[in-house]
């Protein structure tokens, strides 16, 4: 999705990294060595809304000087540009849709991969009574409307036996 955006190749998908902390804070680190795949796929929350950091990343990166003013209105300090950015962010959702509305933003794989938040827990219940289903796990799940899976979990039904 999102990748495919940033206009990185197959090759520097597979692509091996390693991350090492430049400051005592540790939190929010991906695992010692990743592929730029991996990366995407289980640590970088690309369905999130984006924040305005990341907002301000990809205008500074837009090749396209009306590209780049549409962008650096939507973080400017007032209520109209806040209100339009609300606006803007309940239409496209997530940052693969405002690569694909402002595609001359082409940021550094790098740099864009620093900026993303990593996706957070996810938070379940175990619903199920080991006396009653011996061998068998029920999960509660909550569908949170804007949530990660939720569009998957309310169009699919999981079952594993």
């Amino acid at each position: 999705m999102g990748i495919r955006l940033l206009g990185v190749t197959e090759e520097e998908m597979g692509r091996a990294y390693s991350l090492r902390a430049t400051t005592g804070d540790t939190r929010n680190m991906m695992p010692n060595r990743f592929t730029v795949r991996s990366a995407f796929t289980w640590f970088l929350d690309l369905a999130g809304p984006p924040k305005r950091q990341t907002l301000r990343l990809c205008a500074q990166y837009c090749q396209d000087t009306a590209e780049k003013a549409a962008l650096e209105a939507l973080l400017e300090n007032t209520d109209e540009a806040k209100a339009k950015l609300r606006a803007l962010t309940s239409k496209l959702r997530n940052v693969a849709a405002f690569l694909k509305e402002f595609p001359s933003s082409k940021v550094p794989l790098a740099h864009f991969m620093e900026c993303m938040p990593r996706l957070s827990c996810r938070y379940y219940s175990i619903a199920s009574d080991v006396l009653v289903q011996k061998g068998h796990i029920n999960m509660v799940i909550g569908i949170v409307p804007d949530g990660l899976c939720s569009h998957v979990l309310c169009v699919d039904t999981v079952s594993y036996t």
